[in-house]
């Protein structure tokens, strides 16, 4: 069982709110789970037997090649369901492989207690399905960049939804946590062309690179006043 308090003491702002439409008697049959970066999560083909919730850290999704490279499709941040899509569309096997980028936090219980509330509690059902939109809309929006957009404006957008997800404040830069193997990864482009691309947004002041990416708040700004300009 897991008590409300522990419940919110270790989800971020964002999942503490989503938690305030988690029925008490969900909790009563829910455990937490703690992980460290790199712990695979679940694996595609696998039964799907729990429901997870992200309450803190940090997913990726990834496509496992025969030879064992890895490529990660999708990018996951507190709050998001695992298994909601294999939920809402009736699947009994998982349809992606899902490890942590970061030490992250889960509240989970079975398949069977989590589909039976979905069924019951519409306000439930309705976060539910808005986390999984949210989701689909951001793996669109990146695989559409992928597909249709020059190379530098896929590295620059890439920057500014890693933005969106950690955002810059007044006097403290972000720093982006993936190597830039892994972001050439996610985009489908060379390590090397990633390379090149950030030494032309640093040089166009959009970045600052010490071993990995800086960004400042003021280039994060400058970043989608370029890309994401407003209407």
């Amino acid at each position: 069982m897991v008590t409300r308090k522990t419940a919110l003491e270790k989800g971020n702002a964002q999942a503490r709110a989503l938690l305030a439409h988690i029925p008490d008697r969900i909790l009563e049959v829910s455990r937490l789970l703690e992980i460290k970066a790199g712990t695979r999560l679940v694996s595609r083909g696998e039964p799907v037997a729990l429901a997870y919730l992200l309450l803190s850290g940090e997913l990726h999704a990834f496509y496992e090649a025969e030879e064992g490279a890895c490529s990660t499709w999708l990018v996951m941040t507190a709050p998001t369901g695992i298994s909601d899509l294999e939920l809402l569309a009736g699947e009994e096997r998982y349809s992606m492989n899902v490890r942590a980028a970061t030490d992250s936090v889960l509240l989970y219980c079975t398949v069977e207690e989590f589909r039976r509330e979905l069924r019951q509690n519409n306000r439930l059902l309705w976060e539910m399905a808005a986390l999984f939109a949210k989701k689909s809309c951001r793996l669109v929006e990146t695989k559409g960049l992928s597909a249709f957009s020059s190379g530098l404006e896929k590295v620059g957008r890439y920057l500014i939804l890693y933005c969106g997800a950690h955002p810059p404040i007044p006097g403290q830069d972000v720093v982006v946590r993936y190597t830039r193997p892994a972001i050439a990864s996610n985009l489908g482009i060379s390590t090397r062309t990633v390379d090149r691309y950030l030494k032309q947004l640093e040089e166009a002041g959009l970045v600052t690179l010490h071993g990995k990416i800086h960004i400042s708040l003021a280039q994060y700004k400058a970043l989608a006043a370029r890309w994401e300009p407003q209407e």
